[in-house]
């Protein structure tokens, strides 16, 4: 049983997540415009939900998972059927990330002929500018697109495999799941998509936070393994950020660092030499500006064709269907609605353009209840799949009061390679996780 982590551990990753980004807007060195009352009440809604939801989970259902037998799956671990069905997953998982991969590489590949633009690290900048002044772009639209993003959960799944079972895997396996894992950060800088190559790296890090805890040489080697993690996904951004302050074309297209004063929210430029203390203002931006973004989504006229009941958290999902004959909202109509488009606002933010005001706190609610449950049974049994489940509401979790990664067009693809895992294990036994 996994007892080393609290019970209530995913519910202090929520809260220090919220205090933590309201502490840096008030001790911060940037100056944010007042919120309206109407914004603080819907975000303390949206943690009340999420924590009532969470405690009617513990209530119900707590006594259950304590008294299940802790042994009732121990002959999987040695069961060499498990270890065979475990080899063939690693296998697919590995050929569905290349071809994910090799899509990813063909769309930055595109983009970079159709915007004549070097393929770089320097030169992503250049093309993401050129995306965005683009009106008639659409996210996804070619069949590169489309591939990637359906398949880019199963990178993923190679990191988290590799986490779950390097110590019972051979050194080729441990090879290709590396592989998949890493050529999916890489792939997912290249195009651009730093939300993507976050996304891998939060996974990886409550990954080697949560699984189960092995020898004090091992735990020493998870945490310089998530500070190399950080610092390298920390020095990259960095990279691509002071490109685009060393680039006029672009700085003319994008606005870099839009601060928030106290008089009104007008967009600015930021007129500074790229340093340390430009590059702490940049990070300090995304981290806390979502909540002033809120604050306008939520105080302007609520978009006509809204609520869009899905569409815009699950904008691949929308595409696919759209591509095979249905008539969804599209996400570049969505956009259209909005009154501003392409900013982070919070996952309360995302929800309520999707769902409206009442619906969004319900999702939270029944999102708590559900993350509180495969916490318990993570707990519990240690399993793939809970495990897998866990990473998921976390990085989600503690990325709530920056931005919605579910509306980021990849949590769908995430939500695939969980859906073909849970199928896969309910067919062919996994090991737990060692």
């Amino acid at each position: 049983m996994l007892n080393r982590l609290s019970v209530y551990y995913p519910l202090k990753v929520f809260i220090y997540s919220w205090a933590a980004i309201f502490l840096v807007r008030t001790f911060g060195l940037m100056d944010y415009a007042s919120i309206k009352l109407d914004t603080y009440i819907l975000i303390m809604l949206f943690i009340g939900a999420f924590i009532g939801g969470f405690f009617l989970s513990l209530s119900l259902f707590s006594k259950r998972f304590s008294t299940l037998n802790e042994n009732n799956d121990s002959n999987v671990n040695i069961h060499l059927g498990a270890y065979k069905h475990l080899k063939i997953l690693i296998y697919i998982s590995f050929v569905l990330s290349v071809i994910c991969i090799g899509a990813m590489s063909q769309k930055i590949s595109s983009l970079a002929s159709n915007y004549s633009s070097e393929i770089s690290l320097e030169g992503v900048s250049q093309i993401r500018g050129s995306v965005l002044g683009d009106e008639s772009y659409e996210v996804g639209g070619n069949i590169y697109g489309i591939i990637s993003n359906i398949l880019f959960g199963f990178p993923v799944l190679c990191g988290i495999l590799l986490l779950a079972y390097k110590s019972i895997i051979s050194s080729l396996l441990k090879i290709l799941l590396l592989a998949g894992f890493l050529g999916g950060i890489i792939a997912s800088f290249m195009t651009g998509g730093r939300f993507m190559a976050f996304t891998f790296i939060l996974f990886y890090i409550y990954g080697e936070i949560i699984r189960p805890k092995g020898e004090k040489k091992t735990n020493l080697r998870r945490k310089i393994i998530i500070i190399v993690f950080l610092l390298g996904f920390i020095w990259i951004s960095s990279i691509i950020f002071l490109d685009r302050m060393n680039n006029r074309d672009v700085s003319d297209v994008v606005y870099l660092l839009p601060l928030c004063y106290p008089k009104d929210f007008t967009i600015y430029i930021l007129k500074i030499q790229p340093n340390l203390t430009s590059l702490y203002i940049y990070f300090e931006y995304y981290l806390a500006h979502g909540i002033n973004q809120l604050d306008i989504a939520l105080n302007a006229p609520y978009p006509l064709r809204a609520p869009y009941l899905g569409a815009y958290s699950f904008k691949t999902v929308a595409l696919v269907l759209n591509k095979i004959g249905f008539n969804l909202i599209t996400s570049t109509d969505i956009v259209n609605d909005i009154v501003n488009p392409g900013v982070y606002f919070t996952e309360i933010g995302a929800l309520y353009i999707d769902f409206g005001y009442i619906l969004s706190i319900l999702f939270t609610f029944v999102f708590s209840f559900t993350f509180s449950i495969n916490w318990m049974n993570y707990r519990c049994k240690s399993g793939f799949i809970s495990f897998f489940n866990c990473i998921t509401f976390l990085t989600l979790t503690i990325a709530s009061p920056v931005v919605s990664l579910i509306s980021s067009g990849y949590f769908s693809s995430i939500l695939v390679a969980i859906i073909c895992v849970c199928v896969y294990s309910k067919v062919f036994k996994l090991p737990k996780l060692s």
